[in-house]
């Protein structure tokens, strides 16, 4: 009876029960009554087993839960978000937990897309109890999908951003919340297609990598067995892809391997069992190979980006990214999101705007980062937002700066230093580490869907790309020789083994077999005659052979026996000290001791100007910039400005105007200034050689530090004795020290001190009262009055023209005071009229220097070349550009050298030839700006006559001779769709006038990939230690000129003969890995 009683008693509860349930969910629909109906509804999830069914078949029920969810949305930014809102909501999102877990339910609510409502719950940060309390209850909603373990599940999250959500809060969340992003990861990489998904991509794996390892080092300080077990699941999971478990191996963290949870593991046999079948796992499989066969896969020791990530904090910010204003003027600033992508060498950002197309750059483009107001545009802004929050990005060649603010100065100091540290990554990177980068760049432009593989038609495209016109049918033969796994797509590896065979070096594989005993190694003994008989190696050269082993062979057990396979005979060739320019060379190697008026000085005209002489821009830029590139002449055209402040521009002209004290602010931050970025920790890329996804490629020349060496500063004044005086004031207390304004002992001296005594000292270059000797011994005449500037460019025409209107107002050329107190910074540069070489001889003192024009110094050159050369070897001259020159354009400088004229000042901001003749003269000595002329043209007894060299004593022409044989990657300069290079490549001698010479190698059809000559050219050189030798290669057109596809320059005297290769630059002077030639060099003397 009480039985029954019971029962039926309980049967009516359950009656009871139910009524209430439907009476609930009919009070969900109204807004009145939903609060508690959610309360009571949520407590009973548990315990009726068919409500998800009830709730998503009710009407208008489902839509009540979302208004509950998107009622929240305007209290999430900014957070407001109460308790007692959080309860309901939360209340809303365990009813939904129960329909995502029932059976019936879950294929509509993911159909529905309802996950996608909680994003915004998931992106919050807040770590308040309210907004911590909606990320769990939003997480639980996921939890309760992948708990089922469907495939439709997985199936679906894939295409969400759960996974990027998830990994935000396993980085950032409280433990709980960690915990239970970490187990809906783990349920998503247990399943194959899940796992197959994150490991498909660098960018999957690499962000997954980063957040666990993360996890890891902050476990090691707070740990938690919970949550411990879903990490190690995580890593042993990803340990059965071989691509991740190759990268694992790299990046596991160390407190994974050792004694470090031990503790927290003690009674946890699972996680222990675990762990120990992940650290077996990434043991086992591990490969070394020893081949010299190009088609096996590279497995170079490339450093893994994000193991570096892991231990730094400053990439992982970047990563995240974060919103600056970039500054172009004082009323254009913009808000734009940057973030460094996972290849951690692309900085990637966009404007807040909606639908605003994105831009990138490569870090390898950025030279150095300026901290602070070290703009112009920056300090245009100074007052409006503080220097600990600006910072410069400094590119490479003439592209134009990026001036950036951040909302904190912690966000700025983050950016900073992480650039600084990529920067210096790749600087130390090796030859072989960027030739893999180059491949798998080319991988990552031809795979469009980002799937990870190529077909034969994404083939055909890619080699059109890279500049190779190939037979369909053997690139066929390739694509199917490269397809291993015969899936009619090439991944990974097979396309890494389908570039070495489209790129295998027969040029190269031919000297090598020509020296190797076998035909597969070079024995020491092999290496020793390569080196003596093409290399011209004499002294030392068994160890010089044991050097090149040690340093470039890859193989650990050709080491062993001293020989080198063909790949470590490549990597030689290619590397700096396999390059045509002498690696002992390129340091500072000359004697430093010798008067100034020994060497040629690179210099810079108008230095200010960033464009044209007429309306350019004028900038400070113009005087970093050419710092930088080693200048150490520099030159300020000096006017009356407003307010009693002196003014740089290019008077009478368009041209902008900048502050005199903000010019010689820069000389004083920027002369002597390193302009390479300050060292860091050097970052990892093994991520990107395993997953053959690499960044954009980078200087192969990394920038010269700046020169310690003087900078003269060439004044062209013509202000007020008033405004000298500020000028006298602002270089005195600007420069203080650095600024020279006395003779270095104190003595009257007989000749110019030398490079090496005026280290760290900046010489100006002007008028003077009086000379040297009068002040010395303190006679001090009146104020000079006369022409105050030695160069009026204003009235200068060149003799070969008619003097008919110019753009420019020609005036009077101005009678000036000259302020004593200016003329005191004058020391050893005093500028003097140029009225003969005979008046010279006998009047001209040793600190006294004379400007010339280009056609005037042409004029000397042809009537008195010997003169010339011998007036240069007691006093510096000066020659700058005619000017008609109103483009900025240039003159040839090696005309002005062959008569031993030191200061050669050039436009700096305009590429060519010219340029690059500069370039090519001070790429030697250090980057100096310094270069030791030739004996013959320092010695006063000697007679050196540039016309006529066969006259001097020690003549000894010399014959050059080269043969191009190959050409690698060359570029492509024609963006039409389809177009490929013809190449040719001429050779320049530049040098006196009877060196001057060119020939060119024959052009080859459509092939810019690998073209191969083996044409020789053949040069007689009369005054070697004057010639410089450029190589151009153009893309021949029987139409119209050819274009220029890269070119390098060098002095005759830092060939290196024997084979070699030739790392070619850019119009810029920026280099362009892997572009290349190999040629065969031999000079001898002419018989």
């Amino acid at each position: 009876m009480l039985a029954t009683g019971a029962t039926v008693t309980t049967a009516g509860l359950a009656q009871v029960d139910r009524e209430k349930i439907y009476q609930w969910i009919n009070e969900l629909s109204s807004p009145e009554t939903r609060e508690n109906a959610l309360l009571e509804l949520s407590k009973k999830r548990e315990s009726v087993t068919d409500l998800a069914p009830m709730l998503w078949h009710s009407c208008g029920t489902i839509a009540a839960l979302l208004q509950e969810i998107v009622n929240i949305y305007p209290s999430i930014n900014p957070p407001t978000l109460t308790a007692h809102q959080s309860n309901r909501v939360c209340n809303a999102l365990a009813l939904l937990q129960c329909v995502a877990s029932h059976v019936e339910t879950r294929s509509a609510f993911l159909a529905a897309h309802i996950p996608l409502f909680l994003y915004p719950f998931l992106h919050t940060v807040s770590k308040t109890r309210p907004f911590e309390y909606l990320r769990l209850t939003s997480l639980g909603v996921i939890g309760a999908l992948v708990k089922t373990d469907e495939q439709e599940v997985i199936n679906f999250l894939l295409t969400t951003e759960i996974i990027p959500l998830c990994l935000r809060i396993m980085e950032s969340g409280s433990e709980l919340s960690k915990t239970v992003a970490t187990f809906i990861l783990q349920k998503i990489l247990l399943d194959d297609t899940g796992l197959a998904y994150i490991c498909q991509t660098y960018e999957r794996f690499s962000h997954v990598a980063m957040i666990l390892g993360k996890m890891v080092l902050q476990l090691s300080k707070e740990p938690s067995a919970r949550l411990l077990k879903h990490v190690v699941r995580c890593y042993l999971r990803l340990s059965d892809n071989s691509r991740a478990r190759e990268a694992l191996r790299q990046c596991l963290p160390d407190q994974l391997k050792d004694t470090t949870f031990a503790q927290v593991l003690k009674d946890d046999s699972t996680t222990k069992r675990w762990l120990s079948q992940l650290v077996k796992n990434l043991q086992e499989g591990q490969v070394h190979y020893l081949s010299s066969d190009p088609s096996s896969p590279s497995l170079s020791p490339v450093r893994s980006c994000a193991s570096g990530i892991q231990a730094d904090d400053n990439l992982k910010s970047m990563i995240v990214g974060t919103v600056m204003r970039k500054i172009k003027s004082r009323t254009w600033k913009k808000q734009r999101y940057f973030r460094l992508q996972e290849d951690c060498m692309t900085i990637w950002y966009k404007s807040k705007k909606a639908g605003n197309a994105h831009s990138t750059f490569s870090v390898g483009d950025v030279e150095a980062v300026r901290e602070g107001h070290q703009s112009e545009v920056l300090l245009s802004i100074a007052d409006e937002f503080p220097p600990d929050r600006c910072f410069t990005l400094v590119f490479r060649g003439r592209r134009g700066n990026l001036d950036l603010v951040a909302e904190s100065a912690e966000e700025a100091r983050s950016w900073i230093n992480g650039i600084r540290k990529l920067i210096d990554n790749l600087e130390n990177m090796g030859q072989r580490e960027k030739l893999d980068q180059w491949i798998c760049d080319w991988f990552k432009k031809a795979d469009k869907n980002r799937d990870g593989q190529m077909n034969f038609k994404e083939i055909r495209d890619l080699l059109k790309m890279m500049n190779v016109d190939m037979n369909e049918h053997h690139a066929l033969r390739l694509f199917t020789m490269a397809d291993k796994s015969q899936s009619g797509t090439l991944e990974d590896d097979e396309f890494v083994l389908f570039y070495k065979m489209l790129t295998q070096r027969e040029d190269v594989l031919r000297v090598f077999q020509e020296y190797s005993s076998d035909g597969q190694k070079l024995t020491l003994q092999d290496l020793k005659d390569f080196l003596r008989e093409e290399q011209l190696h004499e002294d030392g050269v068994q160890q010089y052979a044991l050097n090149l082993i040690e340093r470039y062979e890859p193989s650990d057990t050709a080491k062993m026996l001293q020989a080198m396979t063909f790949d470590g005979f490549l990597m030689y060739l290619s590397s700096s000290e396999g390059s045509i320019f002498n690696p002992s060379m390129v340091e500072l190697s000359q004697d430093m001791t010798q008067p100034l008026c020994h060497y040629f000085i690179s210099s810079s005209h108008n230095t200010y100007l960033l464009e044209d002489q007429i309306r350019g821009h004028s900038s400070v830029e113009g005087y970093i910039r050419a710092l930088k590139r080693g200048c150490r002449c520099v030159e300020v055209d000096c006017w009356d400005g407003p307010n009693g402040e002196p003014i740089v521009y290019h008077g009478h002209t368009l041209t902008s105007k900048i502050f005199f004290k903000d010019v010689v602010t820069v000389l004083s931050n920027y002369a002597f200034k390193g302009s390479r970025p300050l060292p860091g920790s050097a970052l990892a890329v093994v991520f990107c050689r395993v997953f053959h996804y690499t960044p954009s490629l980078i200087h192969t020349l990394s920038p010269p530090q700046a020169s310690q060496y003087p900078v003269i500063l060439s004044i062209e004044n013509h202000c007020s004795v008033e405004q000298q005086k500020v000028m006298a004031q602002h270089l005195t207390q600007i420069l203080g020290d650095k600024l020279l304004k006395s003779t270095l002992d104190g003595k009257i001296p007989i000749g110019l001190p030398s490079p090496e005594d005026l280290k760290g000292k900046i010489l100006l270059k002007g008028k003077k009262i009086g000379g040297l000797e009068d002040c010395m011994n303190g006679v001090v005449d009146d104020p000079l009055t006369g022409e105050v500037s030695d160069e009026e460019e204003t009235a200068e025409i060149d003799d070969d023209h008619h003097r008919t209107d110019s753009i420019r107002h020609r005036g009077k050329k101005s009678k000036q005071r000259l302020s004593k107190e200016l003329s005191d910074c004058v020391v050893y540069c005093k500028s003097v009229h140029f009225s003969s070489f005979k008046h010279s001889r006998v009047h001209s003192k040793f600190y006294e220097i004379s400007s010339f024009t280009e056609s005037k110094a042409r004029k000397h050159i042809r009537e008195a070349g010997a003169e010339f050369v011998l007036h240069n070897a007691h006093q510096l001259s000066r020659v700058y550009p005619s000017g008609l020159r109103t483009d900025s354009s240039n003159f040839n400088p090696q005309d002005m050298w062959n008569a031993g004229c030191q200061i050669v000042a050039l436009n700096f901001q305009t590429a060519g030839v010219e340029m690059d003749l500069n370039d090519g003269l001070f790429s030697q000595n250090g980057h100096c700006g310094y270069v030791l002329k030739p004996a013959f043209m320092r010695n006063l007894d000697e007679r050196f006559d540039p016309e006529n060299p066969q006259n001097r004593d020690g003549y000894n022409p010399l014959s050059l001779s080269i043969q191009v044989i190959s050409g690698q990657q060359l570029p492509k300069v024609n963006i039409k769709e389809g177009s490929i290079v013809d190449p040719l490549v001429r050779v320049e001698i530049h040098g006196i006038q009877l060196d001057q010479a060119k020939q060119e190698t024959r052009y080859i059809d459509n092939n810019g990939f690998n073209p191969v000559w083996y044409d020789m050219l053949q040069f007689t050189v009369h005054a070697p230690e004057l010639a410089l030798v450029r190589f151009v290669v153009e893309d021949y057109d029987k139409t119209s000129k050819n274009d220029f596809v890269g070119q390098f320059t060098l002095p005759f005297t830092c060939i290196q003969p024997g084979y070699r290769h030739i790392h070619l630059l850019s119009k810029d002077g920026t280099s362009i890995p892997p572009s290349s030639l190999f040629v065969h060099t031999r000079i001898t003397k002419l018989t």
